[in-house]
């Protein structure tokens, strides 16, 4: 049988990965290929397209995706009409993937859309285009699912799919002993996203606040999660020029736990980074380990998207972020009036139950007043963790990735392959 399988950015290079190991456990002799990031590649997925840089937010990051998006689309459609799979799977990524499966509808090619987009919102009118994208829909959230159905699709819910990913590769308690973070000492965790520009704009502000929370608590630590897909030269810059210096936890996303893999990342000056008197400025930095950086945390500074509904699931208080380049800034001011929230758990929940820090707000000064509020368990932290356990409750049962690999193959097994 064969399945082609198309993802963008690192959550949907994830989903896309765990997909096609569920697949060859049910299936050995099932023959994946498609369009996605690092970690599809080492799952076994032969990749015609790379799109791990294809993530952008506001209108002039997305002109820059658009030539390479463009040419992928004309890539993925000759390969749809010259090798046609007997299961199309796009995942999430509605720019690209919902004109794709369009088009492999178009085709005769069934086509099995797992993570649905826009499945957060509970109102308002679906798309007819979403509609025509697939043959079945496998969507995170229950209430998508019955919306979609209501509209005449074809539509499943068997839970979110990082209930069965959102786990550290040890106990907590081991992980802070390897790395050296005494117990008793509060840990930050800082995400600043996937994108170059969110690590650009974040990274710096996250750094600064975190200087800024060791005055008050010289013995707080830091930890540092990248995702794969960042450039390292960039962040080496980014702690240089804020004074931070970096320890490596080397392995990277396919580690089961601390020990060999990436080259470290430069440290800082040291004089710079430590003034006569002053607190160290000492990040422990890991790669494609985001579950065990939040695992280690008391509270996390996290860029807005995958990851904050990955620290509720965890019950990681976060403080939430985002700012970007001066034409995001516009944008923002431009629409501002009509979003409501951006963090995932605060969308699900529909309510303010992480902060959220945007734009001018995201101040060093700003993010280290609400961070202190969560570190040491306060009323705060308590209040989100018991929100995240509701939320843990509305994303409904582990599995989903292994039901929606038999649902692919059996669709598949119907259509002859």
């Amino acid at each position: 049988m064969r399945v082609l399988i198309t993802a963008g950015e690192a959550s949907g290079d994830l989903y896309g990965a765990e997909l096609t190991r569920a697949l060859h456990e049910r299936c050995p002799d099932v023959v994946v290929t498609g369009m996605g990031g690092p970690r599809m590649r080492r799952a076994g997925v032969t990749l015609f397209r790379d799109t791990s840089t294809w993530g952008a937010i506001g209108v002039v990051n997305a002109l820059r995706v658009v030539p390479r998006a463009l040419s992928a689309f004309t890539a993925l459609r000759a390969r749809l009409r010259r090798e046609p799979p007997d299961v199309f799977v796009p995942i999430d990524c509605g720019a690209f993937n919902v004109r794709a499966g369009y088009c492999a509808r178009r085709l005769g090619i069934p086509v099995y859309y797992f993570i649905a987009p826009g499945s957060w919102r509970k109102t308002g009118p679906i798309s007819p285009k979403l509609l025509q994208a697939a043959s079945v829909f496998c969507t995170q959230l229950p209430w998508h699912a019955e919306r979609l159905r209501a509209a005449g699709a074809r539509a499943e819910f068997f839970g979110h799919p990082l209930l069965d990913l959102a786990r550290p590769s040890r106990p907590a308690a081991e992980l802070r002993r390897v790395w050296d973070l005494p117990e008793g000492d509060p840990v930050v965790g800082i995400l600043p996203g996937s994108r170059r520009h969110e690590v650009e704009h974040l990274l710096p502000a996250f750094l600064d606040a975190g200087a800024l929370v060791l005055r008050q608590q010289p013995r707080a630590r830091f930890v540092l999660g990248l995702a794969e897909v960042v450039d390292r030269r960039q962040v080496a810059r980014i702690l240089a020029e804020h004074g931070w210096q970096a320890r490596e936890v080397a392995g990277g996303a396919e580690a089961s736990g601390p020990g060999g893999g990436h080259p470290s990342v430069a440290p800082a000056d040291p004089a710079g980074a430590n003034p006569a008197g002053a607190p160290r400025r000492e990040v422990l930095l890991l790669s494609g380990r985001t579950y065990d950086c939040l695992a280690v945390a008391d509270a996390a500074l996290c860029c807005s998207g995958t990851v904050t509904l990955e620290a509720a699931i965890l019950g990681v208080p976060q403080v939430i972020a985002y700012r970007g380049s001066f034409g995001m800034r516009v944008q923002y001011q431009l629409v501002k009036h009509r979003i409501q929230y951006v963090g995932l758990p605060n969308l699900l929940l529909g309510s303010l139950v992480c902060p959220e820090l945007l734009d001018t707000a995201a101040t060093p000064e700003r993010l280290a007043a609400a961070l202190m509020a969560l570190l040491g368990g306060g009323p705060e932290a308590r209040a989100q963790q018991e929100a995240a356990h509701a939320l843990r409750n509305m994303l409904g049962q582990p599995g989903t990735i292994r039901m929606a690999a038999a649902r692919i193959l059996e669709i598949g097994a119907a259509e002859g392959g």
